[in-house]
């Protein structure tokens, strides 16, 4: 996050959208999930990269649990990412929950993964037995597909370096209300991302995304 905003900063961007995905993470080290959404150290990190006005898309976990004790998903800042199937059920290994931003398809996807690691340097990214790219699943596949399409909406927006407004374009565009097979409270695991309509005509600017009211875990 450092390295990202200091080239912000710098001007060597030449006015360049710019956009962090990030598939890390694990359990917040506290049970209080205001904690977790507004004040670990990856919360600071990317709350100091939004004010520059940087997306940053994350991967909300496989642990199939509350996305609001993952960090750094749980991020109030960060754009969180649930998983879905083919038939737009949420997969089973996706965390979930008022932390999640968005679904997007993350089973079964074709993955460039190494199959093995000669010193420092992977020996090959497809698999050995098909010759052809990894089928992977995860929040890890689901998140780059969400930075893609925020990226999209930056460049049909045409966008400076600040891409805020292309995640606000982005939910607002998304299919809402189609996931299937879901229990969850929150409304914000009813979203599924999609490209612009037309890259040639710059969608609405001046609308801001409100998300659902969704009580974080314990203030309900």
């Amino acid at each position: 996050y450092d390295a990202v905003a200091s080239v912000v900063k710098s001007g060597l961007l030449n006015g360049a959208p710019a956009l962090i995905t990030a598939s890390v993470g694990g359990t917040c080290r506290s049970g209080n999930a205001t904690y977790c959404v507004h004040d670990t150290p990856y919360a600071r990190a990317i709350n100091d990269v939004w004010d520059l006005g940087v997306p940053v898309v994350v991967a909300a976990g496989n642990s199939g649990d509350d996305a609001c004790f993952y960090t750094p998903g749980a991020t109030k800042n960060a754009i969180n990412v649930g998983s879905t199937d083919v038939d737009d059920n949420v997969v089973s290994h996706s965390n979930y929950g008022a932390c999640i931003d968005v679904m997007a398809p993350g089973k079964d996807i074709p993955s460039a993964a190494a199959s093995s690691i000669v010193g420092n340097e992977y020996e090959e990214f497809v698999d050995d037995d098909t010759n052809d790219y990894r089928i992977m699943s995860g929040t890890s596949m689901a998140a780059p597909a969400v930075a893609g399409i925020i990226a999209q909406y930056a460049e049909a927006m045409g966008l400076g370096s600040a891409a805020r407004p292309a995640v606000d374009a982005m939910l607002l565009g998304a299919t809402k209300n189609v996931l299937k097979k879901t229990n969850y409270r929150c409304r914000t695991n009813n979203l599924i991302p999609r490209a612009p309509n037309d890259v040639d005509h710059a969608p609405v600017t001046d609308r801001k995304y409100v998300p659902p009211s969704c009580a974080l875990p314990r203030e309900r």
